[in-house]
């Protein structure tokens, strides 16, 4: 079997998204109930998101790259069926860490701080669920909405683009919704930003549920 090409055919990658993994859950960890360290929490505020947003993009510039071959390290084929199962061990514990961290971040900045969580509301929780409607329903509304257009004989451009506006339409909308409720909880400046980032985010867990499914697959029932 050919070796994977690159970068990510390297263990470094997924060294690097693991170690930035760990180091997010572990800073989530920090609290100021006195107040007494603004500077440090506010660093970490910005740590956390950049750390867990860069283990995301690795990942999907993993699928992007390698696909099916970003988990290379555990395939049976490759490594025989004792160590890819072994290796497999990892591969699910930093993918449930990278689910369980976006709870940990939230707690982290709602639970030592009552103006936000009086400006968040009840979830006490960045508003990130429009965006993942919004992306979740985007792959299956497109390709209903093409098997539509073709089973009705819509074929001309004008009539196509005009179906394809409304997943792109509803995502854009869910984009909207969460900029607007993360500005009125964060401010302008990280309530631009965190949206993107959550977009990042989700789109890494994708890639990372994919992964496991993968590795599962080639490793136990292949």
């Amino acid at each position: 079997m050919a070796e994977v090409p690159g970068f990510f055919g390297t263990l470094t990658p997924y060294v690097m998204i693991a170690v930035l993994i760990a180091a997010a859950n572990v800073m989530c960890f920090f609290r100021d109930k006195e107040g007494k360290y603004p500077k440090l929490k506010f660093s970490l505020a910005v740590a956390i998101p950049v750390c867990l947003g860069s283990a995301a993009l690795l990942e999907i510039l993993a699928f992007v790259f390698v696909k099916t071959d970003a988990i290379w390290w555990c395939d049976a084929d490759r490594v025989g069926f004792w160590k890819g199962t072994l290796y497999l061990i990892p591969l699910l514990v930093f993918v449930v860490l990278q689910f369980l961290s976006f709870s940990a971040y939230n707690r982290f900045l709602f639970e030592d701080n009552p103006a936000l969580s009086t400006k968040a509301g009840a979830d006490e929780s960045i508003c990130i669920k429009p965006a993942v409607y919004g992306l979740v329903l985007f792959v299956p509304l497109t390709v209903l909405l093409l098997w539509l257009s073709i089973a009705m004989g819509w074929k001309d451009k004008t009539t196509v683009n005009l179906m394809l506006c409304i997943p792109i339409a509803i995502l854009v909308i869910g984009l909207g919704i969460c900029i607007y409720k993360n500005i009125k909880i964060f401010g302008t400046g990280a309530g631009l930003i965190i949206p993107f980032f959550c977009v990042v985010y989700i789109l890494g867990d994708i890639a990372a549920v994919i992964f496991c499914a993968i590795a599962i697959w080639k490793v136990i029932l292949q």
